[in-house]
């Protein structure tokens, strides 16, 4: 409830430019840290369906809206104003799921978004997310496939080496989930020269990638995306 209505507020100051992102939550640590319940896997896919619908719900309905769901209930509750964008602000969900979470994708939600894998593994996923649509009829294309990615970008091959070897002296090591992706996202990464970068990205575009979300970690980010805005921006827009 709290969420939809601050969706609501961002969506209204925005004028309409708000974009709703939903993840199922991963990072155990945190969620300890603030004291946050960390349910089991499947009671938070659960939750996590039943959430999407309620905040649809409360976006679209019209007077006082009821909800009646497993792990949540609203009663004639009212909810004004309403988002500037119709039926609702768009819905990304990101995950890889692929026996559940994809699904949901297809039923729920209005794009897909992931990261920190290669292009054969971002065709299969989006292979998986076709056929879930195909079963309930709903088509593949009005999905926006949106990705993340790291970038580290240089004027040549060997100074965005350097970027990215200064950057692994920073990061904590460990055998956790948290260190198992961010290594993925570091094998992942577009690395390399302008048009190393833009043939890259390209390769995730030809398997169907439309928006790409893009991270410049380290203490040279600000320098590296100054300078893929400068050399490789409008060239990527044309991808």
């Amino acid at each position: 409830m709290v969420l939809a209505k601050l969706a609501v507020m961002v969506d209204r100051v925005s004028n309409g430019r708000f974009t709703m992102g939903l993840g199922l939550g991963w990072y155990e640590d945190e969620a300890k840290a603030y004291g946050l319940p960390m349910p089991p896997l499947r009671t938070r896919i659960e939750m996590f369906e039943e959430t999407v619908k309620l905040m649809k719900t409360l976006w679209t309905g019209k007077g006082k809206v009821s909800f009646k769901g497993k792990y949540f209930s609203l009663e004639n509750a009212p909810f004004e104003p309403k988002p500037v964008q119709k039926p609702h602000p768009p819905v990304i969900v990101g995950t890889g799921g692929e026996k559940v979470m994809l699904k949901i994708v297809a039923r729920e939600a209005n794009g897909w978004n992931y990261g920190a894998l290669s292009p054969k593994e971002v065709k299969h996923k989006l292979d998986v997310l076709r056929k879930y649509c195909r079963e309930i009829n709903r088509s593949f294309e009005e999905l926006e496939k949106t990705f993340e990615l790291y970038v580290f970008i240089g004027k040549t091959r060997d100074e965005a080496e350097t970027i990215l070897k200064e950057y692994l002296e920073t990061i904590p090591k460990g055998n956790k989930l948290q260190h198992v992706i961010q290594q993925l996202y570091i094998e992942n990464a577009l690395k390399g020269t302008s048009n190393d970068v833009l043939e890259q990205m390209r390769k995730y575009v030809d398997v169907g990638i439309e928006h790409f979300i893009l991270v410049f970690p380290g203490k040279k980010g600000f320098e590296m995306m100054n300078y893929f805005g400068k050399y490789v921006l409008e060239e990527a827009k044309k991808l």
